[in-house]
């Protein structure tokens, strides 16, 4: 769009890239602003830091888009929309979006009374696709924004004077969202999705004054530095009534004649929040639950499912609202990691998951993604191979900048680079936030790593600096160790982490072999066995003889669908070293997909 001293008369898609570009860097300027304001539908302070990946992406997609007529740049942006979408607002821009490429479809510019229509079709669509929409929300403030629209693109044939005129118009609506919402009345704020629709709004109008990106994108810097970011007093989420759903769970699904009127029907008894948007060949889904696995298996039947994503809204809020004081560093690992449940949430770890891969390409974050029997059933299916994936950069990015925006520090513990290129990963997106994060091998897997990360929690709750928190996770992964028994060797074949030759002769001998590691993480053979009872009796020997003369020492028993094994463990662990508490849990499934069934061992950490 050129500079508002001259009228505009039509929209191409040089001008609809360019304005949404602008639009975008306004989102993004105000970010903090939009998080810190974000109590509706959940309290997780990251409304704004959504809205801003999914318009970021959105903006880059339109800018690198060869053809530039404007039902390509608009189905551009659409399609990044779906893709990108994070977050109940980002799901429904992505659904505004795609009514807007519906609306320009087979135009290569448009008068005012053509884009009245287009935005109409794009309020709806983004309306349709919520399952129980809610006024006084980012729905309210589209609808009243594009009814404005339409009632004035009749009446002037100017962009510049419809979108200043419809602009004024969607404050007024913004500032009506208290009104409607008594959550909102209540905390004292506006919506934070509807803020950051007319945050897109006022970015838009901003360069048609300015007439170029960069003079837009500094003002809405300096707007940004002008303005404080919002304080919602304490008191406010002591006494908010939180959501009986934990997880934000969202997925993109691609197929052919998808049945989307089904598949929300299937999905609405699993939680709320449910938004199914897209079109019967690419669909998103964002719905807030308690059975994520549930969520991803209803998907599968209809196609394949991508671009997972699941946040536990619970630990959000209290990073974001209920954090103690004391504590200033984040603690961080990843699903190799293996830690009772009640100590995750009572020192607050953070986790990114590895992904596992059935066949060729069906995909589930492991362990909060798939259903534990789906998971067993499959993993004994020999028929279909099992594959796992580290985490993403961008599943690291994207929790690190969330962290590093309420505490001092993250402290960041993964498998070693023997077992997993993680660490690698973590490393790079480390290096990108200036020292706030610091990554820590913990020389271990499993339960071994899950006593690494307990010690460097414990020291976060206490109030210690990121320096000795760190040490503190160093100490622990030289002290740690384990020993593990596998029932079979096959696993190992089918993953490919045993050579075919040895594999053959392991399985002719039926060895099962015990292992533990070297001071790096590198895994060494301890011994082997003809049975399973003397697999489980020389790894307990292997275990006690280390442990014997450590003081203060803390055991875990992790194993794989083997219950009776761990029992017999902690019995033995208990009988010898009077210890009380020891912690039996199911090891990851990314780690199963390579031990097997039947695999158990003993981690423990003495002075």
């Amino acid at each position: 769009m050129e500079t508002a001293l001259g009228k505009i008369k039509y929209l191409n898609g040089i001008r609809l890239q360019r304005a949404i570009v602008a639009g975008a860097d306004w989102v993004v300027a105000m970010q903090k602003h939009l998080d810190a304001i974000n109590v509706f539908p959940v309290p997780d302070g990251d409304t704004g830091s959504n809205m801003a990946a999914t318009m970021k992406n959105i903006a880059e997609r339109a800018k690198e888009n060869i053809d530039k007529s404007l039902h390509k740049v608009s189905d551009a942006m659409a399609d990044s929309a779906l893709m990108s979408a994070k977050g109940n607002s980002g799901a429904i821009l992505a659904q505004f979006f795609q009514g807007l490429a519906e609306g320009l479809k087979g135009h290569s510019k448009v008068t005012t009374e053509r884009f009245g229509h287009a935005v109409q079709v794009a309020a709806n669509k983004a309306r349709e696709a919520m399952s129980s929409p809610r006024e006084g929300t980012i729905l309210t403030v589209i609808s009243e924004w594009s009814a404005r629209v339409k009632e004035n693109c009749k009446r002037t044939t100017d962009f510049d004077e419809l979108l200043r005129d419809s602009l004024d118009w969607a404050k007024q609506a913004l500032q009506r969202t208290p009104d409607q919402l008594a959550v909102l009345k209540k905390a004292g704020v506006v919506d934070a999705g509807a803020q950051g629709f007319v945050y897109l709004l006022e970015g838009i109008v901003t360069f048609m004054e300015k007439g170029d990106l960069a003079s837009s994108r500094q003002n809405a810097q300096n707007y940004a530095e002008e303005n404080d970011i919002p304080l919602i007093e304490e008191s406010f989420f002591d006494d908010h009534e939180t959501s009986p759903f934990r997880y934000c769970t969202e997925c993109l699904i691609i197929g052919d004649n998808m049945d989307t009127t089904k598949l929300r029907s299937d999905l609405e008894p699993l939680g709320d929040s449910l938004i199914v948007g897209g079109s019967p060949s690419k669909t998103k889904i964002h719905i807030h639950t308690n059975h994520p696995a549930q969520v991803f298996a209803t998907a599968a039947a209809q196609g394949e499912f991508r671009e997972q994503k699941v946040d536990d809204m619970v630990q959000q809020n209290f990073d974001a609202h209920h954090n103690n004081a004391a504590c200033k560093v984040a603690i961080v690992t990843d699903s190799g990691c293996d830690i009772p449940e009640e100590m995750c949430k009572k020192y607050n770890i953070h986790f990114i998951h590895h992904s596992l891969v059935f066949g060729d390409s069906e995909t589930y974050l492991d362990k909060i993604g798939v259903d534990r029997d789906i998971f067993y059933a499959r993993l004994r299916n020999f028929k279909t191979s099992v594959k796992t994936s580290q985490p993403t950069p961008a599943q690291f990015k994207r929790l690190y900048t969330f962290l590093t925006k309420y505490y001092d520090a993250c402290v960041s513990i993964h498998l070693p680079p023997a077992h997993s290129g993680t660490i690698h990963g973590a490393r790079r997106v480390a290096a990108e936030f200036g020292g706030k994060v610091v990554v820590v091998d913990s020389h271990r897997n499993s339960m071994a790593m899950g006593l690494v990360v307990l010690e460097a929690a414990k020291a976060a709750a206490q109030g210690c600096d990121v320096a000795e928190v760190v040490r503190i996770a160093e100490d622990a992964a030289n002290k740690v160790d384990a020993f593990f028994c596998f029932d079979t060797l096959k696993y190992h074949l089918r993953g490919g982490r045993l050579s075919n030759s040895a594999g053959h002769i392991a399985s002719l001998l039926q060895l099962r072999p015990i292992i533990s590691f070297k001071k790096d993480g590198e895994v060494k053979l301890s011994g082997v066995a003809f049975s399973r009872h003397g697999a489980r009796k020389k790894t307990w020997a292997q275990a006690r003889n280390k442990a014997l003369g450590k003081k203060n020492l803390k055991f875990i028993v992790a194993h794989a669908d083997a219950p009776e094994l761990a029992a017999w463990f902690v019995a033995k662990i208990k009988e010898t070293f009077n210890v009380q508490d020891v912690p039996v849990l199911e090891a990851s499934y990314t780690l199963i997909s390579h031990a097997g069934p039947g695999a158990a061992g003993i981690g423990f950490i003495g002075d």
